[in-house]
């Protein structure tokens, strides 16, 4: 969380907290994966996406994965030229 008052630190947990108590039920099975070019050599990692979608044991951590009932969108700048807008209509 970025924030820059006590006040922004109670609202944001305040709303974490509501999130976790009564969850928007329409999004709990949902996910959404981005991956953007940081500089001319790393991007953000469509390939490593993949692996905590999938599961993996790999460069010292361990995921299991998404469970297949979730619907999974990916928005990996590595296959195409993202807009920044784009990222909004799956949100």
């Amino acid at each position: 969380m970025c924030v820059d008052s006590n006040n922004e630190i109670q609202n944001m947990s305040m709303k974490l907290k509501k999130y976790q108590d009564t969850p928007v039920i329409d999004d709990i099975q949902k996910g959404l994966m981005v991956g953007e070019k940081l500089d001319s050599s790393t991007w953000g990692g469509g390939d490593y996406k993949e692996e905590i979608i999938t599961g993996s044991s790999s460069h010292g951590y361990t995921t299991v994965g998404f469970p297949t009932n979730f619907s999974i969108n990916r928005l990996y700048e590595k296959k195409y030229q993202l807009v920044k807008t784009a990222y909004l209509q799956p949100i």
